[in-house]
């Protein structure tokens, strides 16, 4: 019996793990019609048939891919591309016109420009881009343009300073503000959360809730008067009866069978 070397199965393991390429298109045969040139028989199904690589299929013959100059065969082996810096049009590739303070991007396969930092598009050129007092350029993988620094807020093609309330603070963002902790936001003021006896200020910092054993009434807590056989929900602020019981006004009666 053979022995398979370790470069054998790695052969093999490299082989099983590398990406396929797309399949060509599979055309069924006619019995009695011989296979045309530059195409081969499916190693799945006798009866079925593709072109070979670098030929594409027009009606039942297989011919050559045209491939122009700044492109190249695709993957599927059936069309061709055009390389980075070119665009398709038609059955060839042109080379991108990128203008002045541009620049190539991968956007569209290469195929497209973007301005340098600093620069917008107009008409298809890459102009100044005027940035007003307070505010920054900045350039990300789908956008560019300027923005307002922290502690102003845009408006119009400005930046306008923010003015705070007392009790406030800027936002994470810093393009507006909030109330601190025991404050609530009062058109533009902070007014203070009063928090009543048996009552506590909500993880928000903005509302407050009664204590378990309490219901609130108005602007107050007061204690939940629970009748015999009832006990408090999971809520703390309201009762419920015990099993075999049914709540009737503000009692537990035993349920009628």
């Amino acid at each position: 019996m053979q022995r398979t070397t370790g470069y054998s199965v790695l052969v093999l393991l490299s082989g099983l793990l590398a990406p396929a390429l797309p399949a060509a298109e599979l055309v069924k045969g006619t019995p009695g019609v011989p296979l045309p040139s530059n195409a081969t028989v499916s190693k799945f199904d006798p009866s079925l048939w593709q072109c070979d690589r670098g030929f594409s299929r027009e009606g039942a013959a297989c011919i050559g891919v045209a491939i122009p100059a700044g492109g190249h065969l695709e993957a599927s082996g059936s069309e061709f591309g055009c390389d980075r810096g070119f665009r398709k049009e038609g059955s060839g590739c042109v080379r991108v016109s990128i203008p002045a303070h541009a620049y190539l991007s991968s956007d569209g396969g290469g195929s497209q420009w973007r301005c340098e930092a600093g620069f917008v598009e107009r008409g298809g050129a890459c102009v100044v881009m005027v940035v007003p007092p307070n505010a920054y350029t900045f350039e990300t993988a789908y956008d560019s343009g300027w923005a307002c620094n922290r502690g102003f807020k845009k408006l119009d093609a400005g930046c306008q300073p923010i003015t705070l309330p007392p009790n406030s603070s800027l936002t994470r963002a810093g393009d507006d503000w909030d109330c601190r902790r025991g404050f609530a936001r009062v058109a533009d003021t902070c007014v203070k959360v009063d928090v009543p006896a048996n009552g506590y200020l909500l993880s928000s910092g903005r509302a407050w809730q009664c204590e378990r054993g309490y219901i609130r009434d108005g602007t107050r807590c007061i204690a939940l008067e629970v009748p015999e056989r009832g006990f408090l929900d999971y809520s703390g602020n309201e009762w419920r009866c015990a099993e075999g019981f049914e709540r009737k006004t503000n009692a537990c009666v035993k349920q009628q069978r």
